[in-house]
């Protein structure tokens, strides 16, 4: 599980869109099928109640976000992993993360069941050995916590991300990311959202063990990345520009403290993109 704060969450999704795009085309076997989350369990969810919740879950298409009173965000990657007679197993974090078997009643009430340790997964609901049950109310018109609203929308483009360049770098990925980050009526990226992107990137990589950079250094990095994929002088970096860069890790546009740097960055995306790993 990864803590992630509300007001940081705008940060991680500038991360994955560039970030992943200058990264050499590479590929990494896929250890969990890739099987979203029911559309049943997708919505807003409150433990007790959508009145008076003590905490809110929100499960889009391959995350889930929960967070209580104190407004601190626990984000995980979420997948169904089987159907079974009457309910799902739903993973988080997989493969090493856990899972836990769930249904959706018609009266809008999520069940989910934490079973006995060594338990094995029944045929059907009835016959799970359950050592806890917990249930949530599906919410639609209740307010929200502050900043979850903005969450959601931005977890539907990280969501079509996901599929894409979990386990692929290559030039489809690339361009999903760059046309999803890519400014209102533009056709490029400017030095300025690459510098963003670099700063949203050290927000996120340091929620996940990765050193702090300073603003001197996400600078040079930034002009470095502009020499690098910036072929015309123009100022911006163009789709066919980024995806003609080759050998990237190789190119002397960086050094090798500012490359060590950037990987560190990138390391902090591993959780849900292994594809990275391979990169290294």
């Amino acid at each position: 599980m990864r803590k992630i704060q509300l007001n940081f969450w705008v940060f991680v999704l500038g991360t994955l869109i560039s970030c992943l795009a200058a990264l050499p085309a590479f590929a990494t076997r896929d250890p969990v099928a890739l099987k979203p989350v029911p559309e049943m369990m997708r919505g807003v969810w409150a433990a007790p109640d959508c009145f008076a919740p003590e905490e809110w879950h929100f499960y889009s298409e391959y995350f889930r976000f929960d967070t209580g009173s104190d407004g601190v965000i626990t984000m995980s990657s979420a997948a169904t992993l089987q159907n079974k007679d009457g309910y799902d197993v739903i993973g988080f974090n997989s493969p090493r993360g856990s899972y836990m078997p769930a249904r959706v009643l018609e009266d809008g009430v999520l069940q989910m069941v934490q079973l006995e340790k060594g338990a094995r997964l029944a045929a059907n609901w009835d016959e799970l050995d359950a050592a806890a049950y917990q249930e949530y109310m599906h919410c639609f018109d209740t307010a929200l916590p502050v900043g979850l609203a903005d969450l959601m929308e931005l977890s539907a483009k990280l969501d079509s991300v996901y599929p894409l360049c979990r386990n692929n770098i290559d030039d489809v990925c690339s361009e999903k990311l760059f046309t999803l980050y890519m400014p209102g009526n533009s056709t490029s990226l400017r030095e300025a959202e690459i510098r963003k992107i670099l700063q949203d990137t050290a927000v996120f990589g340091s929620l996940n063990g990765a050193h702090n950079t300073s603003r001197r250094d996400i600078d040079t990095i930034t002009a470095g990345l502009m020499q690098l994929f910036d072929a015309d002088g123009s100022g911006d970096i163009t789709l066919a520009e980024l995806q003609s860069v080759t050998g990237f890790w190789s190119r002397p546009a960086l050094s090798d403290t500012e490359k060590q740097r950037l990987q560190n960055l990138l390391k902090g995306l591993l959780p849900y993109f292994p594809a990275l790993e391979a990169g290294e």
